[in-house]
């Protein structure tokens, strides 16, 4: 239960980050955070939890550096 709580909270910090300097420097941060708190939500082991917040977070990251580059 306290997984699910904590990623949730994760995901409400990352997002009020990204809301206050707009800069997309946590939104990748956030993504991971939310696909961890699924995977709590569904009883997923903790280790999963934090494979999924590491592997969302390098592809988002991944994304928006590639479409970044694209049109900047």
């Amino acid at each position: 239960m306290t997984e699910i709580a904590g990623w949730f909270f994760a995901y409400l910090f990352f997002m009020a980050v990204e809301l206050i300097f707009c800069s997309l420097t946590s939104l990748w941060f956030a993504a991971g955070a939310l696909g961890a708190w699924i995977l709590a939500l569904l009883g997923r082991p903790v280790e999963e939890q934090l494979l999924c917040f590491l592997f969302l977070s390098a592809a988002v990251f991944g994304l928006l550096g590639l479409f970044g580059r694209r049109n900047g």
